[in-house]
């Protein structure tokens, strides 16, 4: 047998499974237990206030537990009831007295007791086991961020904060590494590999000495895309068995510039 409440003469109320039921319409709506627990207090004092600390004492036995999880679950249950209604009466039906607690407005107070005798109670819960956690958001007269907001923000500041932290250390070692090479001649030692081929017209050709095999024309033909005005020193490497050919082509020469900035081509013919 089930005990419940009927409010303004439509909305049943079944505390045992935690259930809001519509008498106008099929339309069902899953309490938690711990916002069902807040209803069935709230009808009990009607249309008295009841304080936080007596919500905190009857529904979690903890009075000093945030007054964020009790907003809500308070937010959940006037979603329930408007979602049975079928219009925004949440907040109507349940007023906040600020900083001091809830009550269930006397407009609303038409409350009868209901019991349901059948061995197998018609009365389904289409959920009964369902988390208290961070469910719904708070009412905007509350003025606080709920724990599951709270919790994202900072969650999200974290991973901001990591990604932060990463890009600037990856930064520093690319800055550190290219120091490193540049106080090494890295750039001049890579000049060390070159001589002077041909010039033609503004490029003036560099060969590598260490694999230069003779592809005169395919050098030409592979400059021909390159804007000699602007990058005039061309870096070639040939190979015997590859037909193609490298080129770095640089605005300035890498034996006077230590951290040129150039640009690669290859060519194959």
């Amino acid at each position: 047998m089930h005990t419940g409440y009927l409010i303004d003469n439509y909305i049943e109320f079944w505390p045992s499974l935690s259930l809001l039921k519509s008498r106008k319409t099929e339309m069902t709506f899953q309490l938690t237990k711990s916002s069902s627990l807040c209803l069935s207090i709230l009808l009990l004092n009607a249309p008295d206030i009841v304080l936080h600390s007596t919500f905190m004492r009857e529904v979690w036995h903890d009075e000093e537990m945030s007054t964020n999880i009790l907003y809500q679950n308070i937010s959940h249950l006037r979603k329930g009831l408007s979602t049975i209604a079928g219009f925004e009466c949440g907040t109507t039906m349940i007023r906040t007295i600020s900083r001091k607690g809830f009550c269930f407005t006397s407009e609303f107070c038409q409350i009868q007791l209901l019991e349901d005798k059948t061995e197998e109670s018609s009365i389904s819960s289409p959920l009964m086991e369902k988390t208290d956690e961070c469910i719904g958001s708070p009412p905007q007269d509350n003025g606080q961020l709920t724990i599951a907001d709270t919790q994202t923000t900072l969650h999200e500041r974290f991973l901001q904060s990591k990604i932060v932290s990463f890009v600037l250390i990856v930064s520093a070692v690319i800055i550190i590494y290219l120091d490193h090479l540049n106080s090494n001649g890295y750039y001049q030692s890579f000049y060390e590999n070159y001589e002077p081929f041909i010039k033609e017209g503004d490029c003036n050709i560099y060969i590598n000495k260490d694999t230069f095999v003779a592809k005169t024309e395919a050098i030409k033909k592979g400059i021909a895309a390159i804007n000699c005005k602007i990058y005039p020193y061309i870096y070639t490497t040939s190979w015997q068995h590859i037909t193609s050919v490298r080129m770095v082509a640089c605005p300035k020469p890498l034996d006077k510039e230590s951290s040129p900035f150039c640009i690669t081509y290859v060519y194959r013919g």
